[in-house]
């Protein structure tokens, strides 16, 4: 099984790209994408703007995290999970990390829920820096229970530019979210839950993490990983933390990136970017952890995809445990899905308008049967078995090629423990785009700027220009597309009525 966190960067940005305008179908995106759970940061839409054909592909269920905010009329933030049915499906999902986010958002969608219904863990007499109101209504987190495995889907706040004078603020709002985030991790383990932490946490576990450490201290003043996200970040994935780095995994002192300057140009693998987007587990989950690594040669948004492959069955003190058994309790292979918790989009009861077999989002997405929506499910379940003795060892995988079921191209990582029973091709070269200026060599970017929060890349000696954003409506070009569409569609009516006439 795969999973796949990716920073879209909105996603109505993946249709102008060529390689992704061929999939005409969300169910298709995801499919290239490999994953059998995908969670998406930085979504950028309303549920109004969502058709049916992106929020219901078939064979998926997908959870959706929103943010009412704008700025400048276009929607920022937000967060998204697929899941494919016939793999898993969640028995419990929640929005955000708090229990008032989580219960108020579920008794949205059933007004029957009580706390009974959460998944429980919360952080309690924490002493926090702010509201944490502050980033629970920015779409950022939704968390996923699988039988005895928690996901936390994140998209963690980015505290500001060193000039930025709302920076402490920021930062203050950052720390809040880790120290809750924390507390959840800290909760479910002690309850007996093992963890997937995944997304855009918008900091570095380590120095090879940046291509330009040495330019942040100086901006800071401060060592690299001094600075408290970063340290945070280090000790929880440190040798003795809470959780395992499972890119590093596999990839122990390898400089790789998952995110860069902006979305194809600057993308140099091994020399400018930054990694911000991370997929962590729990340590006895490290058995089951077959492969991992970034799929850069994915264009499409600033940051590319991290996966990690589970093995489909390992062996825990002599006995064989098979991974479908840990996600679904109590189900078998033969047996049909399950509906999905309250909070799938299957039980929506409104979606954006399709228009000619196509959505309204700026074209991006594509009509596909409709889909029935079933009643929301509030199951008992047994714990599956996931400890493994601590004399235990791991198994390991063969090395070897593996294979993917992401189209014509696979990850560029190098793995250090492969299935020699598939095989992967590799990319390391991304695509030249026409027409569009690659940054000096000898200007210094701060790559872990988040443009959606109406920031921009800091070049030192030069002031950046303001990030261009586009509304809801779409981009400026479209918008110039779509007024000559009109003013044809016009002109074809006024020669019918001309004809009309003369007839």
């Amino acid at each position: 099984m795969r999973i796949v966190t990716y920073n879209v960067a909105d996603l109505r940005e993946w249709e102008k790209l060529d390689k992704w305008g061929m999939d005409q179908t969300m169910a298709q995106r995801l499919k290239r994408l490999g994953g059998d759970i995908v969670c998406l940061q930085e979504t950028h839409v309303q549920q109004k703007a969502v058709p049916r054909s992106t929020a219901c592909p078939p064979g998926w269920h997908s959870f959706w995290s929103f943010c009412p905010q704008k700025v400048k009329g276009s929607s920022i933030h937000g967060s998204a999970v697929f899941v494919k049915e016939d793999v898993v499906v969640p028995v419990k999902v929640e929005e955000g990390l708090t229990e008032a986010k989580a219960l108020s958002s579920l008794q949205k969608a059933d007004s029957t829920a009580t706390t009974a219904d959460l998944i429980g863990g919360y952080a309690q007499n924490l002493q926090l820096r702010g509201d944490p109101n502050s980033f629970e209504s920015e779409g950022r987190t939704i968390v996923l229970e699988f039988g005895n495995i928690i996901l936390f889907a994140c998209y963690a706040p980015f505290e500001g530019i060193s000039t930025d004078p709302q920076k402490q603020k920021k930062l203050a709002k950052k720390l809040d979210y880790f120290d809750i985030l924390e507390a959840r991790i800290r909760n479910a383990r002690a309850a007996g839950k093992e963890v997937i932490v995944l997304g855009d946490l918008n900091a570095h576990a380590s120095t090879e993490d940046s291509h330009n450490a040495a330019f942040h201290a100086k901006q800071e003043g401060v060592p690299f990983m001094s600075h408290p996200p970063r340290r945070w970040l280090q000790t929880l994935v440190g040798p003795n933390g809470l959780l395992i780095d499972s890119t590093r995994h596999f990839h122990p002192g390898s400089k790789m990136f998952s995110r860069w300057g902006d979305k194809v140009t600057t993308r140099k693998l091994h020399t400018k970017g930054a990694r911000v987007d991370y997929i962590l587990t729990s340590p006895v989950l490290q058995p089951w952890l077959k492969d991992g690594g970034i799929q850069h040669h994915v264009l499409g948004s600033d940051h590319a995809p991290v996966f990690l492959d589970l093995h489909d069955q390992i062996e825990i003190d002599g006995v064989k445990v098979k991974l479908w058994d840990v996600l679904n309790p109590g189900r078998r292979k033969t047996d049909p899905p399950p509906p999905p918790p309250a909070l799938s989009a299957m039980h929506w009861t409104h979606f954006a308008p399709e228009v000619n077999g196509r959505g309204t989002s700026n074209g991006f997405f594509a009509a596909f049967r409709p889909i029935t929506a079933s009643t929301s499910r509030k199951p008992s379940y047994s714990t599956a078995i996931l400890t493994v003795n601590a004399s235990g060892s791991s198994s390991s995988a063969q090395s070897g090629k593996k294979s993917s079921s992401v189209a014509s191209s696979s990850s560029t990582s190098t793995s250090l423990a492969r299935s020699s029973s598939s095989s992967r091709k590799t990319s390391t070269s991304s695509p030249a785009v026409k027409g569009k200026k690659r940054p000096s060599s000898n200007e210094m970017l701060d790559l872990t700027v988040d443009t959606d929060d109406e920031e921009v890349q800091v070049a030192s000696g030069s002031s950046a220009p303001p990030v261009k954003r586009k509304s809801d409506g779409g981009v400026v070009s479209q918008a110039k597309n779509l007024k000559s569409g009109s003013s044809a569609l016009s002109q074809a009516g006024e020669k019918k009525k001309k004809r009309n006439k003369t007839a």
